[in-house]
């Protein structure tokens, strides 16, 4: 489904297009779940916070960080310790210590 036909009035159309995008976040191509990412950014559901949250754990460092992403987008204050919790990950802080 196009994202364009979201209806922001919170339609049928909106409802199952938010469910076929977090449905997504654990598709088995990782970028299809990058795409789920970037689109639930730009719809700013709160609805999709927690399957988000949930990406947060997924085993590709790039659906991770386009998740991260989303989130900052979405600005959920259910979001800061999950993302406070990625960023002081120890898979975290030895890339920056390589960087």
């Amino acid at each position: 489904m196009d994202i364009d036909s979201v209806d922001p009035t919170g339609s049928p159309i909106a409802a199952r297009t938010l469910t076929h995008l977090t449905n997504a976040l654990t598709d088995q191509d990782p970028q299809v779940r990058i795409q789920a990412a970037l689109a639930l950014g730009e719809l700013r559901s709160t609805e999709s916070v927690e399957p988000l949250i949930s990406a947060l754990g997924d085993g590709e460092e790039n659906v991770q960080m386009y998740v991260a992403d989303a989130l900052g987008e979405i600005r959920d204050a259910r979001a800061v310790r999950p993302l406070m919790h990625l960023l002081q990950s120890p898979s975290r802080s030895s890339q920056r210590e390589h960087a």
